[in-house]
Formats: C-alpha cells, structure tokens, sequence
C-alpha cells in the first residue's frame, strides 16, 4: 500500500522537515481508513527518515534523503530492548 503513495507522488519526508501539519494530517487520514498503512508511514517517515534527519550527518542526509522519501530506501523497526514489552519475553 505504500507503493500507492508513492504511485500519487505524495512525499511525506519532504513533509516532515517542511510542513509536519501537513506530514500529520497524511498521517491521521490514512490511518483512519487503514492502521496498518499508517504504522508502515510512521516507521518509514518518522522513524527511520527522523532519525536521519536528526542524527544523521550532512552526508547521511545527501545519501539518504530521497531514497527514504521514495521508498528506494525501505526503513524498519526492531525491538531490542529485552525488558522493554511483554511480547519480547515470549
């Protein structure tokens, strides 16, 4: 389904560095109609683009940017904190 929003030239990183109204509004109407589609936007946007825009260097950024807002760059979330939630102890 992310594919969708890349397929209608919707660029939610360049959102969330310009205009996060915009980026969240996406966000919560996508959500609405499918949460799955909007916990993969919020992996991919906030927390993988916001960890590059935020810790990465200039040169991360350069590499980066356009592949995560594109989709070429597909980021992922992953639980390592063993005490962190009840299904990691399972």
């Amino acid at each position: 389904l992310l594919g969708l929003v890349r397929g209608a030239g919707i660029r939610p990183l360049h959102y969330v560095v310009n205009d996060p109204a915009k980026y969240f509004a996406i966000l919560e109407a996508v959500g609405s109609v499918d949460m799955s589609l909007g916990i993969k936007m919020g992996v991919q946007y906030s927390l993988w683009g916001g960890s590059v825009i935020n810790l990465g260097t200039q040169k991360h950024k350069d590499k980066y940017y356009d592949g995560i807002d594109n989709l070429d760059f597909p980021g992922c979330f992953a639980m390592t904190e063993l005490h962190h939630a009840y299904f990691n102890k399972l």
